[in-house]
């Protein structure tokens, strides 16, 4: 993985906010949003956000992929600098299942990075089960995001604005640059509350849940540059 190999050649200092209880430090202080967690004992999605989902649905959250552009992912040296540029490179919104503690299960739904609006969703519930093959109660198409209702409910959610989604984006966005400009991709798991989209946690070596919109060939060119960078830094340590 791009992460293990980063790591291992730059030592690169962000991925330190793997531990939650540093990433919510860091954060407050850099003044992003952030779970309150030493304050309350849980935290609920906002309204808007709740009337999508079944009863007793589990918290269910963004997960925003952003990446560093390589000139700013070289290591920690770059990531010392608080600098840094960042690209969003998909988000989806998982709605979770009615019953569960997490939404680990859950339908993924896309979320347009424009627009906040809902696209098709696909579910990766099937990954959390030890014996194979599982389908349970997975709605059809769940791999190729065809499913448009939530299985639970029956309400179409494909083509609703999600509430606070875009602000949500945004805030992912600016923690990448001042957090962890040094890694190349990071997950955000962002909770849409009553409060507004606070973060969860940042995730560094993480699944992408590719949602319609996702453009793979931008992602393999800024995975290939990664790569390239890397290399030519693991060559210049050996002439040294």
């Amino acid at each position: 993985r791009l992460a293990s190999l980063h790591e291992s050649i730059t030592g690169e200092e962000g991925y330190a906010l793997e531990d939650k209880l540093v990433f919510l430090e860091r954060a407050e202080a850099q003044g992003l949003p952030v779970t309150p967690w030493l304050k309350e004992p849980a935290l609920f999605v906002c309204k808007a956000v709740a009337a999508l989902l079944p009863d007793r649905a589990p918290l269910s959250t963004l997960r925003v992929v952003t990446a560093a552009t390589p000139l700013h992912a070289g290591g920690s040296e770059q990531g010392k600098t608080g600098g840094g540029s960042a690209k969003v490179l998909s988000c989806v919104w998982r709605a979770g299942r009615a019953g569960k503690k997490t939404d680990h299960f859950s339908v993924l739904f896309g979320v347009d990075l424009l627009t906040g609006v809902l696209t098709g969703a696909a579910t990766t519930e099937h990954w959390y089960h030890v014996k194979r093959p599982f389908f349970g109660s997975s709605p059809p198409g769940r791999d190729r995001h065809e499913i448009e209702a939530h299985p639970d409910t029956g309400a179409l959610l494909k083509g609703r604005r999600l509430e606070g989604s875009l602000e949500g984006i945004k805030i992912a966005l600016s923690a990448h640059p001042k957090l962890c400009p040094g890694v190349p991709l990071v997950g955000w798991d962002v909770a849409l509350t009553d409060d507004g989209p606070l973060l969860l946690e940042g995730n560094f070596s993480m699944n992408l849940f590719r949602p319609q919109s996702f453009d793979a060939a931008e992602y393999t060119k800024i995975i290939e540059a990664h790569v390239s960078l890397l290399d030519l830094q693991r060559r210049s340590k050996k002439l040294t």
